[in-house]
């Protein structure tokens, strides 16, 4: 078998050669067959009944030598799946004959794979799916797969003008049969940057299926959130605002029993899986308030560090808030473009911030005798603030100007650098095409959609 001899094969075989034996390395004569590129005589092993899924020391079987091998791949496969050779079977490494086809750029043998079952989910011990080798290796593989997506939506025979025509969606494409879960596919295809392919109808149609099957989880975790920020903000508003003791004793228990429900919903998710909850900004951000609200909890409530605690507690109480309506697919849309449009301002605001600090500490040299420009730190709120309103009046003219040549250089610059140039620039850059960021914040709320319910199908079903 390891020289491909056929005429051997069938003398040693005809003799009574078992095919099951292995040698050191735990080969059996079809790995050895497989190796040698011999078809033949792989056929020959067949006709006396050989395993085809027969596994060596490194828990691999012929498929796995086949799919990596330098010619006669195709065929070599082809044989051996005819065979029943499972096409899911992984190594020790976790590594299937998927992994090693795609790693050795062999597209027609990736596509034979697929054809009959192979698994782009399947992740190897180092987390490595096959659909992320695809993606880097055989890209023109990606082809096969939106046509496998096409041709599961069907409509059956039917007469010109006939309104009652009865649409076929078939959603086997998007669930392996070797996958333990019927999102798996949605969620790899996230994480290998194939995203834009959940805009595919059958994509979308599987997700609003699996939404409307989990969607009373979402109302029951955002009426939770609605009692919590509630009770917060009075809390916040009675104790730190209003100085109502009677109200804030009345409040401190709800709060307090709340406060722990929230936290304990945190570690029950991270239980979970601690590498995907802590990836999410948005589960920073809950545990923020959680802290926020501890803290604000501590009697007596008059420590002055409470109201800063407080003051920002509230406000990131609200955002989270705004978080929680942003899962339901009717506002999740706006919710991300005020996410997108917000990344973008701060990314062109970082760039020319050197600008800013240039004109607060040049003011701050020069004018200094104004309250606002008395600190370095209050002279850069000041300009950020002028940046949008200038006060020409209130700062620049009620009171006389120390240094008036230099002053109305900067004041100058400040107005054609800052005001008319930068903030332009930086709203253009941020809006400049509300259709395309509408576009791009609606790709990112499916996607992001569809992490969401791929983490609470296998949140809440475990």
């Amino acid at each position: 078998a390891d020289k491909g001899n056929v005429e051997c094969i069938k003398l040693l075989l005809d003799a009574g050669a078992r095919t099951d034996s292995k040698n050191s390395n735990g080969q059996t004569a079809m790995h050895l067959a497989t190796l040698a590129q011999s078809v033949d005589t792989i056929k020959e092993l067949i006709r006396f009944d050989a395993n085809v899924n027969a596994e060596d020391n490194e828990e691999r079987t012929p498929l796995h030598f086949a799919v990596s091998s330098a010619r006669k791949s195709s065929e070599l496969v082809k044989t051996l799946i005819k065979a029943d050779a499972s096409v899911n079977k992984a190594d020790k490494g976790g590594y299937t004959p998927l992994h090693l086809a795609a790693l050795n750029e062999k597209s027609q043998t990736v596509m034979m794979l697929l054809s009959k079952g192979g698994d782009v989910t399947a992740r190897a011990k180092d987390g490595v799916t096959a659909l992320s080798i695809i993606v880097r290796r055989t890209p023109e593989v990606l082809s096969q797969l939106a046509t496998r997506l096409d041709q599961a939506v069907t409509l059956l025979d039917h007469e010109h003008g006939d309104i009652g025509c009865e649409l076929r969606v078939d959603f086997r494409p998007l669930v392996p049969l070797s996958s333990r879960n019927e999102t798996d596919l949605m969620l790899c295809l996230v994480e290998v940057g194939q995203g834009h392919r959940l805009k595919h109808p059958l994509c979308e149609s599987f997700l609003h299926l699996k939404w409307k099957r989990i969607r009373k989880f979402f109302v029951l975790n955002l009426l939770f959130h609605l009692i919590f920020v509630a009770f917060f903000t009075g809390f916040v508003c009675a104790t730190y605002l209003w100085d109502e003791k009677q109200l804030n004793r009345a409040l401190f228990p709800p709060v307090l029993t709340v406060t722990c429900l929230f936290a304990i919903k945190e570690i029950f998710q991270i239980t979970y899986g601690i590498y995907y909850y802590t990836k999410h900004w948005e589960n920073w951000l809950q545990w923020s308030v959680i802290v926020a609200s501890s803290i604000i909890l501590i009697p007596p409530f008059q420590y002055p560090w409470q109201y800063h605690v407080a003051a920002v507690g509230i406000l990131l109480a609200w955002i989270e808030l705004m978080i929680v309506i942003g899962y339901f697919p009717m506002f999740g849309l706006y919710v991300q473009m005020l996410t997108r449009v917000s990344i973008n301002f701060f990314k062109f605001l970082t760039a020319y911030f050197c600008l800013i600090i240039g004109f607060s500490l040049s003011f701050n040299v020069l004018h200094g005798n104004y309250k606002a420009f008395a600190d370095p730190l209050l002279s850069m709120l000041k300009m950020i603030m002028m940046s949008g309103e200038l006060e020409f009046e209130d700062v620049f003219l009620n009171e006389p100007l120390k240094y008036p040549g230099t002053t109305h250089v900067m004041i100058l610059c400040f107005v054609i650098l800052v005001t008319v140039i930068l903030m332009n620039l930086m709203v253009g850059l941020a809006v400049s095409d509300i259709q395309e960021i509408r576009r791009t914040a609606g790709l990112e709320r499916l996607v992001r959609h569809a992490e969401i319910i791929v983490s609470k199908i296998c949140y809440f079903l475990s």
